[in-house]
């Protein structure tokens, strides 16, 4: 029996609207624990149209609550590092939107995280979106060749 993945969605925003909730509520191994975003009543209009109990303007906030394996940061590009280190910093896998962040800095930032974090094979990893048609990366490995993983 396949194992149901937590992951909660960091940003709600068009492309968690269009692409990633209709999708990652489709799959039945995949559970949308949470949506956070900044603007809390857009979020809480968003999580329920598409059926998400837990909602908060900020990841730290929503992890005093509620239990996830994995964050998906659909969130403005100049948010996107921020939210990685959280989720890493929290023990999850995080599927963040392209482009990951905005120099090299802090690209190196991120990928030294993972790496601090990776305290286990299966351990917290990042995995970037290259496309978005198609399978998805949190549902047990469907997906694979649309994303990069960096450890």
């Amino acid at each position: 029996m396949a194992r149901t993945v937590n992951v909660v969605v960091l940003g709600a925003g068009s492309a968690a609207q269009v692409v990633h909730l209709p999708i990652l509520k489709r799959l039945s191994d995949v559970n949308v624990a949470g949506l956070v975003d900044p603007d809390e009543t857009k979020a809480r209009t968003i999580a329920e149209r598409f059926e998400i109990e837990a909602v908060a303007s900020t990841l730290d906030e929503l992890a005093q609550t509620t239990g996830f394996d994995a964050v998906l940061v659909c969130s403005p590009t100049s948010e996107h590092e921020a939210g990685v280190l959280s989720a890493l910093g929290r023990g999850a896998h995080v599927m963040c939107e392209r482009p990951l962040v905005a120099d090299a800095a802090g690209a190196r930032r991120l990928i030294d995280a993972a790496a601090d974090a990776d305290l286990r094979a299966d351990g917290p990893g990042i995995h970037v979106s290259r496309r978005s048609r198609g399978g998805h990366p949190f549902r047990g490995g469907t997906g694979q060749d649309r994303s990069t993983r960096s450890r």
